[in-house]
């Protein structure tokens, strides 16, 4: 899947009802992903997790990067899934059910293969025929089809015929069959506008459960709850109580669920039922908070669909909310964000965070920042700020602290530009640490740090080569650029700044130009990426560096853009993608 990468903070939403809540974020897929339709009715993962789609235009599939579209050769005269594609199902084989407007067709991924039903088997142009709603696996593997004009029909596996189940209905009973539920004692129930059917394998009507006034518009069965939820156009969320076979009005109910079209259901792990409507309306099952994300334009990761007919969660816990107008994602990463306004208490300033850190046994997060003498503290169970501040400011001089780094022992470093702190978590303090380099010179120009598996702390200095400190002997070593590189002469540039230990347990530093990489057990220092190349720039100006799983070292640069660094052979390798 696609990912988003945010600076991802706490937010606490403080009103029971709240309107385009600032925790929801959306991937709006279009024309720029090969998705040029407007009309998404419904949504089907595969083993493999592909995504597929069925659109007012026939069959897409999604692979985490583009959507590609799929066209039958099945199709004939009259009947095509390019007509409306109206319902997709996965079975456990792989093959995919395709129900259109005006045909039933199958398709196998693996051998690309379309084919549809013989029309001289019992039903099977029936079937078609019925503008099929969408499908259902039962436990005992039957395959059951709901359509709009012709009830319900159950697949036969031994001869790929078709069971037809209009005859158990009454007369008076709509012929749109939303859903089939089977609950978890085995029981079948059919969901239509009116209510609710229950019926039996073999084709007998058990009991019919009319709910006044035509309102339902869908169905959501909870195992855990054991009860049906029903969705409705003006009586929000209905509850089908099993035991009593009674309908209830929801708890979830509020004035918002009754002014709203209610489309479809559905439920994730976190206890959360999500509905779609014109809106997307989030309810907290725990203490029946509701959200209410409308449609909104300011920003790319706004939800920007409306009328939502099918709501999809997939394997890893993405939302789908398939609209008739687009296709919409939430990640299931930005389904775990709350947000919070960070303003400095005493000014009422906003405050500028730059990191993030989880205290050790507390329930307190350390945001370094550039606005406040101190640093600043959340708390995660009450939601307020405090500012523990630098010992060294005063009203007049504004002592940011900066950075903060972890040891592997737990114990917590922070740093204005030129002193460090230890930060006691018990005792909200931070104690100065009087560090002093081989030379007895007090450390300046903080920048920069990171540490080893052995608690090492490479702190870079501002235009001064960098500093090692070992944190369990205290000793502090200040090393320029010209110590560690012979062939280095030229002292108009200093620029040592680490800014990764990598999978091998090495340090890199990233300077002007080139890296160096440090071996913390043989203390040996190496230049790498410094050769000149007319055809690939200089890596200059480089603050961050990253390894992937191949063992690629990935370099970002003001000036130069994105570099991969990496060995193949004994060679070095350096790419730039610039533009």
């Amino acid at each position: 899947m696609r990912i988003l990468n945010y600076l991802l903070f706490v937010v606490y939403a403080t009103n029971s009802f709240a309107q385009n809540p600032s925790d929801s974020r959306f991937i709006n897929f279009g024309i720029q992903d090969g998705l040029p339709e407007k009309y998404i009715y419904c949504a089907a993962e595969d083993s493999r997790g592909y995504m597929w789609f069925g659109t007012f235009s026939g069959l897409y599939r999604y692979d985490g990067v583009s959507f590609k579209y799929f066209k039958s050769t099945a199709n004939r005269p009259g009947g095509t899934i390019g007509n409306i594609l109206q319902s997709v199902y996965c079975d456990p084989a792989g093959n995919l059910w395709l129900g259109s407007l005006n045909d039933l067709q199958w398709y196998n991924p693996e051998k690309n293969v379309f084919w549809t039903p013989d029309n001289r088997k019992n039903n099977s142009k029936m079937v078609a025929d019925s503008y099929i709603f969408n499908f259902f696996e039962d436990s005992k593997d039957n395959i059951w089809i709901c359509t709009a004009n012709n009830y319900l029909f159950r697949f036969n596996h031994a001869d790929s015929s078709f069971v037809h189940y209009g005859h158990l209905f009454p007369p008076q009973s709509s012929k749109g069959v939303f859903k089939i539920i089977e609950t978890k004692n085995g029981n079948y129930f059919s969901i239509h506008n009116e209510g609710i059917y229950e019926f039996n394998l073999d084709a007998c009507l058990i009991n019919s459960y009319i709910y006044p006034g035509n309102q339902i518009t869908n169905a959501y069965y909870d195992s855990i709850t054991n009860q049906i939820l029903l969705t409705s156009f003006q009586k929000g969320i209905v509850e089908f109580d099993l035991q009593t076979k009674v309908y209830k009005n929801s708890p979830f109910n509020n004035k918002n669920l009754f002014q709203n079209h209610l489309l479809c259901m559905a439920k994730d792990e976190e206890n959360n039922y999500w509905i779609g409507s014109y809106p997307l309306i989030k309810i907290n099952a725990s203490n029946f908070q509701t959200e209410l994300i409308v449609t909104d334009h300011t920003s790319d990761y706004t939800f920007k669909s409306h009328k939502i007919c099918n709501i999809y969660i997939d394997k890893t816990k993405n939302i789908w909310l398939c609209t008739y107008n687009g296709l919409s994602m939430m990640p299931w990463q930005n389904q775990q964000i709350k947000s919070c306004k960070l303003i400095d208490p005493s000014t009422q300033f906003p405050i500028e965070p730059l990191g993030i850190l989880s205290t050790p046994k507390s329930n307190e997060i350390i945001i370094p920042n550039s606005s406040t003498s101190g640093l600043l503290i959340f708390n995660l169970e009450n939601h307020k700020l405090k500012i523990i501040s630098n010992p060294y400011s005063n009203n007049k001089l504004n002592f940011p602290i900066t950075r903060i780094i972890e040891t592997k022992d737990n114990i917590i470093y922070a740093s204005d530009n030129n002193n460090f702190f230890r930060y006691l978590n018990n005792d909200a303090k931070l104690i100065p640490l009087m560090l002093r380099d081989q030379f007895g010179k007090s450390i300046q120009n903080i920048g920069k740090h990171v540490n080893d598996q052995t608690d090492n702390i490479y702190i870079q200095a501002h235009e001064s080569g960098c500093y090692i400190w070992n944190t369990k002997n205290g000793l502090l070593l200040h090393i320029n650029r010209w110590d560690i590189d012979n062939q280095y002469s030229d002292k108009s540039d200093n620029t040592l700044i680490p800014c990764l230990v990598d999978s091998k347990g090495f340090v890199w530093f990233t300077s002007n130009p080139g890296l160096y990489r440090y071996n913390p057990i043989t203390k040996e220092w190496s230049h790498y990426a410094n050769s000149i190349d007319p055809k690939v720039p200089p890596i200059q100006t480089a603050y961050y560096m990253e390894e992937d799983e191949k063992g690629h070292f990935w370099i970002t640069t003001i000036n130069n853009g994105l570099f991969e660094f990496y060995f193949e052979e004994g060679n070095e390798i350096l790419i730039n993608y610039h533009y």
